[in-house]
């Protein structure tokens, strides 16, 4: 349903035109630029402010935040982990090989996508040659040298819910991002290895729906709920 109207939204640029807009902080300002127009929809969306209005679970939080600066305060050493079945060599650092964007790149779904920011449509990686291969191996080796992550930049397109009463309202669209697909790429071949780290050392909780393939967080409440009925 949703691709269905997002396929008919940008079918008509019209009706999905993003007119004038106003702070959802009560202001009575609008603006009518792109320019800050833009700057709302950043504001609302992606600058994290709406963290703020969240209620948290104040031990849960206290818990994240010691953790995160626990983080912070590590001193990292560059050491091989456990051995993952899953890769040849053995531990998260391998250099990645061909055999790892291939892999990758026979994951991504070409179907009903566009192109992202670089012009690059997701078929095009299914044609790439042995020596484009060679070079993509390169890149995401010497990312993983320096820690560094050069996609950072993203396309957003923001599509009108229905039935708003204001569209004058950033909060009356929904933000749809088309991250570059070279970085997914790279992403899923990092993500296939820590999955895999993470079975092996058995870090991952019994209980951990979300995230994980093959399981379902609302079969999983359900039958929580079955269980607490029983007991």
């Amino acid at each position: 349903m949703f691709w269905k109207r997002y396929r008919r939204y940008f079918l008509s640029e019209d009706e999905n035109f993003i007119g004038s807009l106003s702070h959802d902080n009560g202001t009575n300002i609008v603006a009518h630029s792109d320019n800050e127009k833009e700057k709302i929809l950043y504001d609302t969306f992606f600058s994290g402010k709406h963290l703020n209005k969240q209620v948290f679970d104040e031990v849960h939080y206290e818990q994240i935040t010691e953790e995160v600066e626990h983080i912070k305060q590590a001193d990292f050493v560059k050491t091989p982990l456990v051995s993952c079945q899953d890769h040849d060599e053995g531990n998260l650092n391998d250099s990645i090989q061909l055999s790892d964007i291939k892999q990758s790149i026979k994951g991504q779904n070409i179907v009903n996508k566009s192109k992202d920011g670089d012009d690059i449509h997701p078929k095009m990686l299914k044609c790439l040659g042995t020596g484009s291969l060679n070079f993509l191996a390169h890149l995401f080796n010497k990312c993983l040298e320096l820690g560094t992550w050069p996609w950072s930049k993203a396309l957003v397109t923001f599509i009108r819910k229905d039935n708003k009463s204001s569209y004058l309202l950033p909060s009356s669209y929904r933000p749809l991002t088309i991250s570059p697909y070279i970085g997914k790429i790279f992403e899923r071949i990092i993500e296939g290895r820590i999955r895999a780290f993470c079975k092996m050392s058995d870090t991952i909780d019994e209980a951990q729906e979300g995230f994980m393939p093959n399981r379902n967080k609302m079969i999983s409440s359900l039958e929580e709920v079955k269980r607490r009925k029983m007991e």
